[in-house]
């Protein structure tokens, strides 16, 4: 059943595109609202397998499409980035329930789809074990945050936080592309356990 804890940044990544699609089709925001929330209760349900998985077998590793590393992504689960994955998902949960009842519902759909997008980037950042995907975890994270800050458009402030925000990020992330071509430049891998075992060579 390790395949499911594979399943759940894909489950977290469809909604972004379904939601705004049926807007558009429909323009029925009980389907809007509905899909989102059953989205965000069977994300939440793998968090609480994989939190389960991880407490009898101890860390639980995923390569997606079946490469070992350092030739494909993996996930590595511990007791740590399944509580953290778990408590994301739940605070996605939380926040679609807010969205359905608080938010405007011309925009709804706006808010779910970067909503999704954050949680999305936030889990693969918690369990992935390879540096690439790290950085594009963070990029997903961070334009995601960037939508959600400026959020209320009509606020001076609110465009002003995400613009402050989207120039900090964009040089950290910067940096990070930077470091993470130097690191394949020097170890050829970006695996976190190879390089481990690579930096330790002499």
């Amino acid at each position: 059943m390790h395949w499911i804890i594979g399943a759940l940044p894909i489950l977290l990544l469809l909604p972004s595109a379904i939601i705004p699609l049926l807007y558009v089709v429909t323009k029925k925001f009980l389907i809007v609202d509905t899909v989102a929330l059953i989205f965000a209760a069977f994300s939440l349900a793998i968090s609480f397998h994989t939190i389960s998985l991880v407490i009898t077998e101890g860390p639980v590793t995923y390569s997606f499409g079946g490469f070992p590393p350092p030739l494909g992504i993996t996930y590595i689960i511990d007791e740590a980035s399944a509580t953290l994955g778990t408590l994301a998902t739940f605070s996605l949960l939380l926040s679609v329930i807010y969205g359905s009842w608080i938010l405007n519902p011309k925009w709804r759909y706006l808010y779910y789809t970067a909503t999704f997008l954050l949680i999305a980037g936030c889990v693969s950042y918690l369990y992935t074990a390879d540096i690439f995907n790290l950085y594009v975890s963070a990029e997903l994270i961070s334009i995601s945050s960037y939508v959600l800050a400026s959020f209320y458009r009509g606020r001076g402030i609110a465009i002003r936080a995400a613009s402050i925000y989207a120039i900090s990020a964009s040089l950290v992330l910067s940096l990070l592309l930077l470091s993470t071509f130097l690191i394949y430049g020097s170890y050829g891998t970006l695996n976190t356990a190879d390089l481990a075992l690579k930096s330790r060579d002499p």
